[in-house]
């Protein structure tokens, strides 16, 4: 439990540091929404790990309610979904010192195999003033500074949040009685996943034994992450670590893999110079061989280069395993 929680919590310190970042993207017109198979079931669960601990601290309840119809996979971007309710919920929790926050989520089948879901967070905070509830989704703009001593942030999140939700088909809405607490809501709608090919799971799960990868990748805990992501889901498989593309290059020269992870920064020689020098090998092999980039920078303009110089695709650091097995998955046939 208390892993959970420092990995919940790294996470939450993940996206208010992205803060600033997500902004520029959204201002610049650089920002993405992914469309991706994920489980309600576990953001709420991730969402509970997370803010139990934080409204226990301020001896608050926190309460997560789940009606109507929620199917178990939906098709959409996860990692924003959360990233709005994690901003909410936060909100909430810091705004009220006294009471409880209440997150309520509902599901309704709609047309053609989509469910929309209805998000409420209700809290018995210091709520909004009259005369700041109309611009409070401005970029900067916070509360009054004497009513929120110690809470003061970037006063973005509710800016990002209102431009994440109008990227994902939704709008917001708030109501609130100043002293009393507030209500924010808004309404997304997904997909069902039962429409994907049902066998994704199985893809997730069920890699080749016996693979040979190359970790390309300089920093120590890095690799130590990702080579045990990869015996999680690769039985009987080795991986060689190389510390820069020049030692991976050197590497399979004298050595056959069956899968590159490539990272996009190192010293000596970065990710993309190894990978042209793959891509225009005499022997068709390494001409051919599935090359996964890795980087922490995946601005549009970062995976581009990473594709023109020849990576099939790329993942986004921290690692998600689930996701990095099933890109595996894609360039191997399974018996």
């Amino acid at each position: 439990q208390y892993v959970d929680a420092i990995h919940s919590s790294s996470e939450n310190l993940l996206w208010i540091v992205n803060d600033i970042l997500d902004q520029a993207k959204i201002e610049s017109g650089k920002y993405t929404i992914s469309r991706k198979p994920f489980e309600p079931a576990m953001v709420i669960r991730q969402l509970k790990t997370l803010f139990d601990f934080k409204a226990k601290e301020k001896h608050l309840e926190f309460t997560i309610i789940e009606e109507g119809h929620i199917p178990k996979q939906l098709l959409g971007d996860q990692v924003r979904l959360f990233q709005i309710l994690t901003n909410l919920i936060s909100n909430a929790i810091k705004f009220t010192n006294e009471g409880k926050v209440t997150l309520t989520t509902s599901g309704s089948p709609m047309q053609e195999g989509t469910t929309r879901l209805d998000f409420r967070i209700e809290d018995s905070g210091i709520g909004i003033p009259s005369d700041k509830i109309a611009s409070i989704f401005e970029s900067f703009i916070q509360i009054s500074e004497h009513e929120t001593s110690g809470n003061q942030g970037t006063g973005l999140g509710l800016s990002i949040v209102k431009s994440l939700i109008q990227q994902l088909g939704g709008s917001i809405s708030v109501s609130s009685v100043h002293g009393k607490g507030s209500i924010f809501e808004f309404s997304l709608t997904f997909e069902e996943a039962s429409t994907l090919d049902p066998a994704i799971e199985d893809k997730v799960t069920s890699l080749p034994e016996g693979l040979c990868v190359l970790l390309v990748e300089d920093a120590p805990l890095n690799q130590l992450v990702a080579v045990e992501l990869l015996k999680k889901y690769i039985k009987n498989g080795t991986t060689e670590l190389a510390e820069n593309g020049s030692v991976a290059v050197e590497k399979i020269q004298s050595k056959n893999f069956d899968l590159i992870l490539m990272d996009v920064k190192m010293p000596v020689m970065n990710g993309l110079e190894p990978t042209v020098r793959i891509r225009s090998m005499e022997d068709i092999y390494y001409r051919n061989i599935p090359i996964i980039g890795l980087t922490a920078n995946a601005i549009p303009q970062q995976i581009s280069e990473c594709l023109a110089a020849g990576m099939n695709e790329c993942i986004t650091k921290p690692i998600n395993a689930d996701e990095l097995a099933l890109k595996i998955s894609k360039y191997f046939t399974h018996d």
